[in-house]
């Protein structure tokens, strides 16, 4: 646009100042405009695709997954995704492709970090609308290892791998015993025990469960020590879906 005013319009107005400093200030509103509406452009097809994944998980998530029946367990299905999460990859995977067609440079980063974040918070949400055993707790690791797998296939580096790694500890909460909970909460993930109440939660054993003799809302709950300093990924979740 600018080398077109450069050749075809400048000359035409004969270096009169006044008519070229209203083109210019022209030709900046023409610009700003057309940035506005590709950014808007851009919002619309963030939130197309992030509410498409969400819907993915909603309606072909199975509660069993990840509270299967002890008796019969398939060890095989315990080593690959589930079917949902196999469904967000391949859309992950196609929107990859479809963003480097398309867009390039910043436009192209920020339009897949912007998914990225996003995702990160919907893994978070998505993870505590269930409750796990032992064996759904590893289906759910498997999940997550395949979300971090296709999302690090756009190549967006630190900005989005360190989220996805914090989900993946989070599994940890899930698969350990629960003489193992405190030093992973303490240590590895170093979590205020308000925040980590709401995985701990999860965990089907969570009202049978005893360290030290005390149950683990006791040992979690308001009245436990917190991590000085710790933290955790913010995350709002609804009542969980039982078998």
């Amino acid at each position: 646009m600018f080398s077109l005013c450069s050749l075809v319009v400048l000359p035409a107005l004969g270096g009169a100042a006044a008519e070229v400093s209203a083109c210019a200030a022209g030709l900046g509103l023409a610009l700003r405009a057309v940035e506005a509406a590709v950014l808007g452009v851009m919002g619309a097809l963030v939130d197309m695709l992030v509410i498409q994944a969400e819907k993915v998980l909603m309606y072909e998530q199975r509660a069993a997954e990840f509270l299967p029946a002890e008796s019969g367990l398939d060890a095989a299905a315990l080593d690959r995704p589930t079917g949902a999460c196999l469904l967000v990859c391949a859309l992950f995977e196609a929107l990859g492709r479809a963003c480097r067609a398309h867009l390039d440079g910043p436009n192209l980063t920020s339009c897949l970090l912007d998914v990225g974040c996003r995702m990160h918070a919907t893994f978070l949400n998505h993870m505590q609308q269930y409750c796990y055993n032992a064996a759904g707790a590893l289906r759910w690791r498997n999940d997550v290892a395949a979300y971090s797998e296709a999302l690090q296939a756009w190549g967006l580096g630190p900005a989005l791998d360190g989220r996805l790694a914090a989900v993946g500890g989070l599994c940890g909460i899930l698969v350990v015993e629960p003489e193992q909970l405190l030093p992973l909460v303490n240590g590895t993930l170093r979590l205020d025990h308000r925040e980590a109440i709401k995985y701990v939660r999860l965990r089907q054993d969570f009202h049978l469960a005893r360290v030290q003799g005390r149950s683990l809302q006791q040992v979690f709950g308001e009245d436990s020590a917190v991590v000085p300093g710790g933290g955790g990924p913010p995350a709002g979740a609804g009542p969980m879906r039982q078998a």
